[in-house]
């Protein structure tokens, strides 16, 4: 793969992860980020850090959008005004408007950052299902709970993009689920949906939420997604007529079992979840260079943020 000069614009947590492996890959960071002392530690890293965001674009074939949420859209828009090819930050944005204009309105690669495509459970079971091993699908169940004062020790969640009502929780927060559920069962649409504040976090936006959605395989999937659960639980059931699939995604394993009871493929995985952040980010890359069609591009994406705006809207949550 070709070396890029690649725009990181955010440099808080996830920002700098993509820098560090950007870096580590080869490839040249210009980096910008409103806080001095998170551009000087990108200097230190190896960056070239910037004072403003145009000046980030300027030599850059690509750009990596991880600016606070409200802010993907335009920073995106930007982007692709100067010719830059651009991986945004889940949520893909807080509303639908103006992203169809956008996505027709280039020929650069528009990839989002659901890097849980990436996981070795979720693409083995991508694999079995397009096999056919599961037969037709039925049903999927996804989980992602845990307890958001463990993710990032050190700072003040209250404080944090997560706290606000329009623009946090868990429905965009953990967009992961709605992505997983597509990426394996197919496009879907949110049926139905209840989210609401456990009291426990002292913060206004939502801690727990439940969404049913369906497919358009005719198939449906629950989602139940949390702050506030401990330990920890993250895993996705998928029925079909031949069998049932389980997905450990914390314990990085998978297990397939036919309708007579037999397991017929158990596995385990090595590695950390570290490692789906790099292999998006060569993903992205490879599509830059190639001109292949990313993981997941902006129209995936696009579905799936009209599910979380839709499970917001019934639940009564506010507009961003």
């Amino acid at each position: 793969m070709a070396k890029q000069t690649v725009a990181v614009i955010g440099l808080g947590s996830i920002g700098m992860r993509h820098a560090r492996n950007l870096l580590d890959m080869g490839h040249a960071v210009r980096g910008f980020d409103p806080n001095a002392p998170l551009r000087s530690e990108l200097k230190d890293m190896g960056g070239e850090a910037l004072e403003t965001r145009d000046d980030a674009f300027k030599g850059a074939a690509a750009a990596v959008i991880c600016s606070p949420n409200a802010a993907h859209l335009d920073d995106a828009r930007a982007a692709l005004d100067v010719d830059c090819h651009v991986l945004i930050e889940k949520p893909m944005a807080h509303t639908e408007r103006g992203i169809e204009d956008m996505l027709a309105g280039t020929d650069k690669t528009i990839a989002v950052a659901h890097n849980m495509r990436f996981h070795p459970s979720v693409e083995a079971a991508k694999k079995i299902i397009s096999s056919g091993a599961l037969g037709d699908l039925l049903w999927g169940r996804f989980v992602c709970a845990s307890y958001l004062p463990d993710w990032r020790p050190g700072q003040d969640y209250r404080k944090n993009y997560t706290a606000d009502a329009s623009t946090g929780g868990v429905l965009f927060d953990i967009v992961h689920e709605f992505d997983i559920a597509n990426y394996l069962l197919g496009a879907a649409e949110t049926l139905a949906a209840c989210a609401s504040r456990s009291g426990h976090l002292e913060m206004d936006s939502e801690d727990i939420a439940d969404v049913i959605i369906r497919h358009a395989n005719g198939a449906r999937s629950t989602l139940h997604l949390d702050y506030v659960t401990r330990p920890a639980r993250r895993r996705a059931d998928i029925a079909g007529t031949k069998g049932l699939l389980e997905i450990d995604i914390i314990g990085r394993s998978l297990r397939l079992t036919g309708i007579d009871g037999d397991v017929s493929d158990e596995r385990t995985f090595e590695g950390e979840n570290a490692e789906t952040y790099r292999a998006e980010m060569k993903d992205f890359l490879n599509a830059v260079e190639t001109g292949a069609q990313p993981r997941c591009d902006g129209t995936e994406a696009l579905s799936v943020l009209h599910q979380v705006l839709a499970a917001r809207r019934i639940s009564g949550l506010p507009e961003a």
